[in-house]
């Protein structure tokens, strides 16, 4: 049986022993398709995007993977996939999820199967021991969160909790992000969950517990801090943030402690509060992104609600990727300082990768969102925010206030913003940023030094606009996609699937899709491109998808004609190319002297 290949996993036919292959973890056909049947893709994407149901029965909507004013998102409920005829994702229920929350295959399918009930098989003793490990570590932060938020509403956390409350922060706010107390003691967490039966091994992997230098004791990590829970996506604790607090707090303590990367936690991979904020981000479909947890806090407790944290450290890409179909805008409030300037600018790539219009609040020097709301209030940070300046704006105009108008000033500018611009892989944003930095300085946008990045990739892209083969290449690949988008909307070019295809058909990606429909049209008397799930394979994915989710434009003649068409071009092509393959290979071998070669490949190229 043909195999269709992915990054890291395998797809065989539906009536082989079926299964996929990633991160060391098999799961069959059968458990796949059970996952996705039972997984409800219009309630699962209403969750990201608002959907219309149409007259057909299928649902369309604004994309939430990327920004767009016309809908043009749309799911075939009969299929169960999706297509955005706009950005041209598509796929199952499982790629919606993989694109969404920037979820590897394996990742998106057991949140599905929790979501539906359904218990996955567990393959080796080393998986089955990750999955009690990573359930174990959810277990003991659960109880340890219970645990704090106690301590904090006892006797014994009167201090604590009225500390909070005079930093501004509402009842109501510290119910809903779960703040709690870690007391002053050296055991308390630890003998508490000892009792509960969970092992110091299982404790010390959670990192809530430390052991004693050179000896075999343990003890807690958290002390005498206020505790700040950190929620996933599904709202389940993977890690805590610990503040010092109080007029008798010690100096020299650093002001957070926090949990160290573990296996369900990773901090440049969430935004904190986003759980909380998520349907305040989507409605207004704009988010601020603040630094700490107090600054979060605060601007919440103000009635600001649409905003998230970075906790602390540099943005991330797949942070801001995580506001991606939510917000079409992100305000960013950092601090008033240089620190907050050059945090700003850092972010500036990120959120052009992801498509978000950026802008920037400038607060008062002295101030950071915490202090700022606290003192001003939430009308006066709404007017700064109506106030904010365009993210590329502000990254010009810092650069050229700190440089002379001279043309050795204006190089000096060029450089310092060169390395932002090289962290745009997509040529076009690149090319307009560069644009507005060339209006400003007012040279021509032909003057300024391309990146590396860039310039790689121009050089490259140059190359293959010289070069004819190439161009046919690229043109064939694309042919080879488009047959195989027409006999999936139009049943009756399924005729034209014959082994004969694979004597001309490119060696590419498509390839594998056009074996999975020979063989099941072999097997079954019909192919069933549902059943092709290349998750790790966005481009073909996007072919199958969009075809189970288009209209019908051409008539049964005419579908045929163009499939025909479609065909001889391709095989056109292989001829040709395969001709200019010989014709390059012989020329080598004259160079090169190798009279036999030659002969060999003239009668190859003959025969």
């Amino acid at each position: 049986m043909s195999a269709f290949f992915g990054a890291s996993f395998f797809y065989e036919s539906p009536l082989t022993d079926l299964a996929f292959v990633g991160e060391n973890v098999r799961y069959s056909e059968t458990i796949i398709s059970d996952v996705c049947r039972a997984t409800d893709l219009v309630g699962l994407v209403s969750g990201y995007t608002k959907l219309t149901r149409n007259n057909d029965g299928s649902w369309t909507g604004l994309c939430p993977l990327h920004n767009e004013k016309t809908p043009s998102f749309r799911i075939n409920t009969q299929k169960n996939v999706f297509h955005c005829f706009g950005c041209g994702k598509g796929g199952s229920p499982i790629t919606f999820l993989m694109a969404a929350n920037q979820l590897n295959f394996v990742d998106a399918l057991k949140d599905l199967a929790e979501r539906a009930g359904i218990e996955l098989p567990s393959f080796s003793r080393e998986e089955e021991s990750q999955k009690a490990n990573r359930a174990g570590i959810l277990e003991v932060h659960r109880l340890a969160q219970d645990y704090f938020y106690a301590n904090l509403r006892a006797k014994s956390g009167v201090a604590a909790y009225d500390y909070l409350r005079e930093r501004g922060m509402s009842r109501q706010v510290l119910e809903d992000f779960g703040f709690g107390l870690a007391p002053d003691g050296w055991r308390g967490l630890l003998d508490h969950l000892k009792a509960k039966g969970f092992s110091e091994s299982l404790l010390l992997e959670a990192g809530l517990i430390k052991r004693k230098e050179n000896t075999d004791k343990y003890y807690d990590v958290f002390r005498n801090r206020v505790m700040i829970p950190v929620m996933d996506a599904g709202k389940k604790v993977v890690a805590f943030a610990g503040r010092v607090y109080g007029e008798g707090a010690d100096p020299s303590a650093p002001k957070y402690i926090n949990s160290p990367k573990t296996v369900v936690y990773e901090k440049g991979r969430l935004l904190y509060g986003l759980s909380q904020a998520r349907v305040h981000i989507r409605s207004g479909e704009m988010a601020f992104i603040v630094e700490g947890y107090f600054d979060l806090i605060a601007l919440v407790s103000a009635g600001v609600k649409p905003v998230v944290a970075s906790m602390g450290t540099a943005l991330t890409q797949p942070q801001v990727d995580l506001l991606r179909g939510l917000a079409k805008g992100v305000h960013l409030v950092f601090d008033g300082d240089s620190a907050g300037e050059k945090a700003s600018k850092r972010a500036l790539p990120l959120l052009y990768n992801a498509g978000l219009d950026g802008r920037v609040i400038r607060l008062p020097q002295a101030h950071d969102p915490d202090s700022f709301v606290r003192q001003f209030g939430p009308d006066a940070f709404y007017d700064l925010a109506d106030k904010a300046m365009d993210i590329a704006d502000f990254l010009f105009g810092s650069a050229m206030a700190m440089r002379s108008t001279t043309l050795s000033g204006q190089s000096r500018v060029i450089s310092d913003v060169q390395e932002i611009l090289s962290q745009i892989p997509d040529a076009a944003k690149g090319q307009h940023l560069r644009n507005q930095l060339a209006d400003k300085l007012k040279i021509s946008a032909e003057l300024l030094t391309l990146s590396p990045i860039e310039a790689n990739r121009s050089m490259f892209e140059g190359a293959e606009r010289t070069n004819k083969n190439r161009l046919q290449e690229m043109d064939y690949n694309n042919l080879a996609a488009w047959f195989l988008q027409q006999v999936v909307t139009y049943p009756e070019c399924r005729d034209f699937l014959t082994d004969d295809l694979l004597e001309f058909w490119p060696q590419d990606r498509t390839r594998a899709v056009l074996e999975g429909f020979l063989d099941q049209k072999k097997e079954r008397g019909d192919i069933f491109p549902e059943e092709i799930r290349l998750e790790e394979d966005p481009a073909m994915s996007e072919v199958v998808s969009k075809a189970l989710t288009d209209k019908r434009k051409y008539n049964s003649q005419d579908s045929r004609s163009m499939a025909k068409d479609l065909i001889k071009k391709i095989s056109s092509l292989t001829a040709q190319k395969v001709n200019e393959d010989y014709t390059k290979a012989i020329k080598e071998a004259e160079a090169n002297g190798d009279t036999e070669t030659v002969l060999k490949l003239l009668a190859a190229k003959m025969g």
